[in-house]
């Protein structure tokens, strides 16, 4: 779990590499007026060539992640989610794992335009791992009742062998009883 966690860590980055990739191309900072013209905004039939169209965002991060493009004043302009997520000013460019109703990791990246050097906006990602943690207690519930069983069969095969190994031993000590080699 851990190592598909670590996997998943380095998918949200390799995300934001891409988005940011994308978005540091304009030299003036980020508004909703000008996203449109560095990313899609809604699916459209591709043209011939992958060059002629711009991506949408889905496309750039995957599933499971909800990603978030704020302005310079880190209000939001777009978002993959369904619901709005207010920006979290955590450290930029980290993962860090937050808990509540929602658990998940969160990143943040200021975007620098590679015209002007300057901060154009924000990007946020959000990766909910709900979904992880309920495989977890799910598989440790099973585990558990797996485990109650075994032990129960392996008491009751344990006290089958016992009786079936014993009973020649049983017969054995009786005959030698009888025949005075014990007392």
């Amino acid at each position: 779990m851990t190592t598909y966690v670590n996997e998943e860590k380095s998918g949200i980055m390799t995300a934001m590499d891409n988005v940011d990739d994308t978005l540091n191309k304009s030299d003036v900072p980020l508004t909703l007026q000008n996203l449109h013209n560095f990313i899609q905004f809604n699916k459209v039939t591709p043209s011939h060539t992958e060059d002629e169209t711009l991506k949408t965002l889905n496309s750039m991060v995957g599933h499971r992640r909800s990603f978030y493009i704020y302005d310079v004043d880190k209000r939001l302009l777009y978002t993959t989610a369904k619901t709005a997520m207010d920006f979290q000013n955590k450290p930029n460019n980290k993962i860090v794992e937050i808990n509540g109703k929602t658990p998940g990791y969160i990143v943040e990246r200021k975007i620098i335009s590679q015209e002007t050097g300057e901060p154009i906006g924000y990007i946020q990602a959000f990766y909910d791992i709900s979904f992880y943690y309920n495989i977890n207690r799910r598989l440790m519930l099973t585990l558990t009742i797996l485990e109650i069983v075994v032990l129960i069969l392996s008491q009751i095969i344990g006290f089958y062998m016992v009786a079936r190994f014993m009973t020649p031993l049983e017969k054995l000590h009786k005959a030698m009883k009888k025949s005075g080699n014990i007392p």
